[in-house]
């Protein structure tokens, strides 16, 4: 394992200094004298360095450079003017918060508009099994609405002027000269920022999540077909000739498809017959064309870990009608057996239901008893 060793240091400096001012407007010198501080931070890997120094060092440079902004912050002693830098910096914010406020809703809207549409005819479309995908559409454009007008509306740094404990060398109402504070001459005005950004992100979040759950009830309209034939012929779907996903199975000669769920009833074609698929089905549907004479039969079983010695596990033979099984249960091993054992809590119980294609030859030989080798109890 791959450790990682650090320390972390950090410091404050305090810094008293003296420094010429400069009126751009008047003209007028003065000196001032300043009383800042700064923070420093340093980090050094397995010991490396000289942190304390580092972070010092940083804290000193930090408080210098608070004294210079501080001072090029304060307004002039003799005209009580701003320099142009500062006035720029506060008319420029107030500019941008105009044009955010002007923009956003527009780039949002835009934006927006372009996702529904990329998404809404497949989403028509899709009417006839669910109206999930058009849910999801509709919600997915107002998050994108909401992100992209709480980034547009994003307020940025407000402009501030430093903190520090500043005086001027100037003549005092008294006639005397001495240390005197700036004049108190208000900052340029900018508009407060507002809280519709923050209203994008709560909006983002909220729509964010119904459409999040519509996705997921789209993704419940999907149903496997599973065709189980010892040739694996050629299957025709809805009039397409469909290819095998890919599935971890056990069971040789299983090939799954999927198809909508909905009111429209699935035909399905293979090894020269033509199956039409009940309606009806939660879980999905079986095709076996040939399966009595091919020897298959299909048996569900159920696995028990933990709990009681006593307790019986279930199984059940199922049998196709006209060449369909319909799926009444989801199962948590399809086409492969139970693992043999599984980790369980103390005192609790795991039930595992699987479904597998096997002989029918086989299963009246043994019975229809479930076979002693089957996965038992483990604790």
């Amino acid at each position: 394992m791959f450790f990682v060793s650090y320390r972390t240091y950090r410091a404050t400096a305090g810094l008293t200094t003296q420094l010429e001012y400069c009126c751009a407007m008047c003209g007028t010198r003065a000196t001032a004298n300043i009383e800042t501080q700064g923070s420093g931070q340093s980090v050094n890997l397995y010991g490396i360095g000289n942190g304390a120094m580092s972070a010092e060092q940083g804290a000193q440079a930090a408080a210098r450079g608070n004294a210079i902004a501080a001072l090029q912050s304060a307004p002039c002693p003799r005209c009580g003017s701003y320099q142009p830098t500062i006035l720029q910096r506060f008319a420029h914010y107030a500019n941008d918060i105009a044009k955010k406020k002007a923009r956003a809703l527009p780039i949002a809207a835009v934006v927006a508009g372009l996702v529904f549409l990329a998404g809404v005819v497949p989403a028509i479309r899709d009417l006839k099994y669910s109206s999930a995908l058009l849910v999801t559409m509709v919600f997915t454009g107002l998050t994108v609405f909401s992100l992209v007008y709480a980034i547009a509306r994003w307020p940025g740094q407000r402009p501030m002027v430093p903190m520090a404990n500043l005086h001027f060398w100037w003549g005092r109402h008294d006639g005397s000269v001495g240390w005197t504070p700036p004049p108190h001459v208000p900052l340029p005005a900018i508009p407060m920022p507002g809280s519709t950004h923050a209203l994008g992100l709560a909006g983002m979040v909220l729509f964010g999540f119904v459409s999040l759950i519509a996705l997921i009830v789209y993704g419940t309209t999907f149903e496997n077909v599973y065709v189980v034939d010892l040739k694996d012929r050629a299957v025709v779907i809805d009039g397409v000739e469909v290819t095998p996903e890919p599935g971890d199975f056990h069971d040789k000669h299983v090939q799954r498809y999927s198809v909508r769920s909905g009111k429209q009833q699935h035909k399905v074609e293979t090894a020269g017959q033509t199956f039409l698929l009940p309606t009806n089905a939660s879980y999905g549907w079986v095709v076996a064309p040939e399966a009595p004479k091919d020897d298959v039969c299909f048996l569900e079983e159920e696995t028990v870990y933990g709990g009681s010695s006593n307790v019986k596990p279930g199984y059940g033979i199922l049998e196709p009608k006209g060449g369909i099984l319909v799926l009444n249960r989801s199962y948590d091993d399809t086409w492969k057996e139970s693992p043999k054992t599984q980790e369980v809590k103390q005192g609790s119980t795991v039930h595992r239901w699987s479904i597998r294609a096997v002989s029918c030859q086989g299963l009246e030989e043994d019975g229809l008893k479930r076979p002693d080798s089957s996965p038992g109890s483990d604790d």
